[in-house]
């Protein structure tokens, strides 16, 4: 199982990669959040996404 503190610093990377504008951290996010699936990369950046939301990415992907 990961550190804790490890997959904290991950949802926060993921993040600030989705404000940056990063499409590769969207189709991440397309993948894994259901309410995302069916966007394409432009409309999952234009969505609201904020730190909890990162949190239940990093949570998802570790099978939570």
């Amino acid at each position: 199982m990961p550190n804790l503190e490890n997959l904290r610093k991950q949802a926060k990377l993921y993040l600030r990669w989705y404000r940056d504008g990063h499409h590769a951290v969207a189709a991440q996010i397309r993948a894994v959040l259901p309410r995302f699936h069916g966007l394409s990369d432009r409309e999952v950046l234009a969505h609201s996404f904020r730190l909890a939301d990162a949190q239940e990415l990093v949570a998802r992907q570790q099978g939570f």
